[in-house]
């Protein structure tokens, strides 16, 4: 437990920690198990599996492995993750990056709106839920706009199931873009 922020840095064993009372900072780590962080969280470079339960302000994740497992971000949510399962619950808006189409599932649910970037050689199957009411795609230079609740779409072969729920728009794009 720590009851005021903490900084964790070139740690390469696993990481549990109980609650952290502010802001929770982590850089070039290996596995990281939180339950519970009042503040605001920042991840760089974390090269094992990143779990926390609950993060009451924002999330900021770069150079993540996989795989990622948020189960309920207060604030909003920003991740660029180059491989492995996730599966993220935020209040606000989310941002999801991902350098690799590596074949493992994907779960996304945001109360905000949703930017999801696909590496070129993307291998998508996605399930697009926006309550919004407005999802628009730009792949590979094409731009489409579709006004509905729900949309299905494969990019390449389609082998990794990414499933995304938002309570606005949602854009899925290529990471070139």
């Amino acid at each position: 437990r720590v009851s005021g922020d903490a900084n964790l840095r070139n740690l390469t064993g696993a990481i549990q920690i109980q609650r952290v009372g502010g802001d929770l900072a982590a850089q070039e780590i290996g596995a990281l198990d939180v339950q519970a962080v009042g503040g605001d969280c920042v991840v760089v470079g974390a090269t094992g599996a990143l779990a926390i339960q609950r993060v009451g302000g924002d999330f900021h994740g770069h150079s993540l492995t996989g795989p990622v497992r948020l189960e309920g971000v207060g604030g909003d949510s920003t991740l660029n993750v180059a491989g492995g399962a996730i599966h993220i619950r935020t209040g606000g808006d989310l941002g999801l990056w991902l350098e690799a189409s590596d074949g493992e599932n994907i779960r996304a649910q945001s109360n905000g709106d949703v930017m999801i970037g696909l590496s070129q050689n993307a291998n998508a199957d996605l399930d697009l839920n926006s309550r919004g009411r407005d999802i628009k795609v730009e792949i590979a230079g094409r731009t489409e706009e579709i006004e509905k609740k729900f949309h299905h779409m494969v990019v390449g072969e389609g082998s990794q199931k990414i499933s995304v729920e938002a309570g606005g728009d949602i854009c899925v794009t290529d990471v070139s873009g």
